[in-house]
Parts: structure tokens; sequence; C-alpha cells
């Protein structure tokens, strides 16, 4: 199963909130809820996030084996 967790710990360690993400990228909040709850996103929007903290899928999910 495919877990945002780095995503999350990036968001604290930024000091960033969701509404900040979600106005930065134009990603809705009901996309971010999804994201939060570890359900299905497009590509287009984990691009939006990649371009956003100019980082690497690695740096936002992760495999945890389930």
């Amino acid at each position: 199963m495919i877990s945002f967790k780095p995503l999350k710990r990036l968001l604290i360690h930024k000091n960033l909130t969701w509404e900040e993400i979600s106005k930065a990228t134009g990603i809705s909040t009901e996309t971010l809820y999804r994201i939060k709850a570890g359900k299905n996103v497009k590509l287009e929007t984990l691009k939006k996030i990649l371009d956003y903290f100019n980082c690497d899928l690695c740096d936002i999910m992760e495999y945890d084996g389930t």
C-alpha cells in the first residue's frame, strides 16, 4: 500500500498547512483530503506537489509493504 506519511512529515518540517498547499498549487481541498486519507489520486496531482516542493516521489510517498 502507498502511504503519504513522507508528505505529512514534509508539511510539518516546512511548517505548512494543507490549506496553504491547496492555495499554492491549485489542488482542491477535496483532493488533498484524499491524499491525507491515503486514497488514490491522479498523477497530475502528484506532479503539482512535486513541482511545488521541487522534490521526487520518494520525498512525498512510500510503499509500506501491505
